[in-house]
């Protein structure tokens, strides 16, 4: 019975424009939304009426009954009147099939079943004597490629399609992807098994140059000067990778430059010295030089 399109909703061959309120005509107290193509239904909840039955009116279009006419107060003590009954304290009794009440000291306390939203035709509703909540009638499933899904149910077929089974019928449509702006730092991606692309991360790099100027992954430069050791990078979450610098000073302590890298991946050491001498776990190395399924040493120039 509910269909979603790209723009708007169908509800019992009515169309819905996206976003628009509605009420579902099958029930005056469900009232229903159209949001990305999709059907939400609410259901309110209406307070059960102390009166009796030929002063109960249900007004047209409204949702909940309501009592009429003019009321007289009774002294009844520790007993409760709720229509043309009275209960003593501490007894239990049942208006209709889906409430229950009990009278507590002069007070009528009620507890009532909330039945679900039906979402079929009113042909196709059963309603059991005794039972509160009418029901609809078994859907039928859709069957494709030797599969069967129940009524309502979704599944992808191929990367960008989407199919659904209502009531034995099956419909199916191609997803359309939204329009996205990535934020700074991120670009536009398509990723391997997903239909639409989606904003990912791009990848940062951290430049050391000059006496020295580093050029941070988020892209701001700084100036330091420090003659010493220090932590270039390393990874947040555990050990496995980390990179240090050790600074020399120039003529003066005022100026320093970057006389040494060592790289620590995975149980690995790489240190970097000038005139591309290299040492991988203190053995001098020849470039390009590669440790297979770890990591590789390449010489560029830009």
């Amino acid at each position: 019975m509910y269909h979603s399109y790209l723009r708007g909703c169908k509800v019992d061959k009515k169309m819905y424009k996206e976003g628009e309120n509605f009420q579902y005509s099958l029930d005056r107290c469900v009232h229903c939304e159209c949001t990305n193509g999709k059907v939400t239904c609410t259901k309110r909840a209406c307070n059960l009426v102390n009166c009796p039955k030929q002063f109960i009116k249900q007004n047209p279009g409204s949702c909940c009954p309501q009592c009429t006419g003019s009321r007289t107060v009774y002294n009844l003590k520790r007993h409760c009147l709720f229509g043309t009954h009275v209960y003593p304290s501490s007894v239990s009794f049942t208006p209709d099939i889906c409430t229950t009440c009990s009278c507590q000291e002069g007070t009528v306390i009620c507890e009532r079943k909330t039945c679900p939203v039906l979402d079929c035709h009113v042909k196709d509703v059963i309603v059991t004597a005794g039972v509160c909540c009418n029901r609809c009638k078994p859907r039928k499933k859709c069957r494709n490629n030797g599969k069967s899904y129940k009524h309502g149910e979704r599944w992808s077929r191929g990367l960008c399609y989407e199919c659904n089974c209502n009531n034995g019928v099956m419909s199916c449509s191609m997803i359309q992807c939204q329009k996205y702006k990535c934020p700074r730092n991120f670009e536009l991606k398509m990723i391997p098994g997903e239909c639409c692309p989606r904003c990912v991360e791009r990848n940062s790099i951290c430049t050391v140059f000059g006496d020295p100027h580093y050029r941070t992954f988020d892209g701001k430069i700084y100036n330091f000067q420090g003659v010493c050791r220090y932590v270039l990078t390393r990874t947040c979450y555990d050990k496995t990778f980390q990179i240090r610098v050790k600074n020399h000073a120039r003529r003066s302590a005022t100026y320093a430059w970057t006389k040494q890298a060592t790289v620590l991946f995975h149980g690995v050491r790489v240190m970097l010295r000038p005139k591309l001498k290299v040492r991988v776990d203190k053995k001098r190395v020849k470039l390009p030089h590669e440790i297979r399924d770890l990591l590789a040493i390449e010489i560029t120039w830009r």
